[in-house]
């Protein structure tokens, strides 16, 4: 075992030597990172355009919820280049997810905006009862009597449930006119999100066989799924920076964005 190794086997992702990993797969993936970069300076002045028209809205407007989608967005995409360069794959792709997500409700604000307003409304609903009512269960499991007096009380004057069902987002994506990244979302969220079969089968070491060798897989992914990753994390920006450009109105980057996308496409291999 050599330093690096054992370097990274004391503290993972927290050593030192992670950050001799960044210039390598930078200098690897480099076309990538270029356009990541240059996605980055159009979302960063896309942010600007959108929250210099927000000005006198009120915070309901759906420009005003726009602009801060794409502000959790441009911070979900550059949290996802940090970890892309140190080579924490997964990590990353949870972030990506969130982009993909986040393009949904701003591709919805612009097709539909009542619609869309009263889904995200809904959504909250159902989000604040369903979070109400798992306190009160564990509360009336584990609390003290007076506790749970207090808080059967205190959530007595809750609105009910609504009897609406909360819109999906295969059916947001839809009305967003971005059901192909729906695709893209789930699979993401199956290899990155949640704990699965499929998503913990990355860290055994198997050999040409298949046969898994006894140990397992850990530190920086391999470059081909850096590449992977980061061709993702761009797929996800463009089309969120696309639906935003729908939102605020024609600018100086709609013409750069495209150009970026041919890009993007040319890289990625798509005809």
């Amino acid at each position: 075992m050599d330093e690096v190794e054992r370097s990274l086997r004391d503290h993972g992702f927290l050593s030192p030597v992670i950050a001799d990993f960044i210039p390598t797969h930078r200098k690897s993936q480099s076309a990538w990172f270029v356009i990541a970069e240059k996605l980055n300076a159009i979302g960063q002045r896309q942010l600007q355009r959108g929250a210099d028209k927000t000005v006198k809205l009120s915070s309901m407007d759906p420009l005003n919820i726009g602009v801060r989608l794409l502000i959790r967005t441009m911070s979900n995409f550059q949290g996802s280049i940090i970890l892309i360069e140190r080579g924490m794959v997964v990590e990353a792709q949870t972030l990506i997810r969130n982009c993909y997500e986040n393009g949904f409700w701003i591709g919805a604000f612009f097709t539909d905006p009542k619609a869309a307003l009263d889904a995200f409304k809904l959504d909250e609903t159902k989000s604040q009862d369903s979070r109400a009512a798992a306190i009160l269960r564990i509360v009336e499991q584990h609390g003290d009597p007076l506790l749970q007096a207090k808080m059967r009380q205190q959530f007595a004057n809750r609105r009910a449930k609504s009897k609406e069902n909360a819109l999906g987002l295969e059916e947001l994506a839809k009305l967003a006119r971005l059901l192909p990244n729906y695709a893209f979302y789930r699979e993401v969220s199956a290899n990155s999100a949640h704990p699965s079969l499929n998503s913990l089968e990355r860290y055994l070491d198997r050999n040409v066989d298949g046969d898994w060798q006894g140990s397992f897989i850990l530190g920086p992914e391999k470059e081909e799924n850096i590449g992977t990753t980061l061709n993702l994390s761009c797929q996800a920006l463009i089309s969120c920076l696309a639906a935003f450009g729908q939102l605020i109105g024609t600018s100086d980057d709609d013409q750069k964005l495209f150009e970026l996308n041919e890009q993007y496409k040319s890289l990625a291999g798509i005809e």
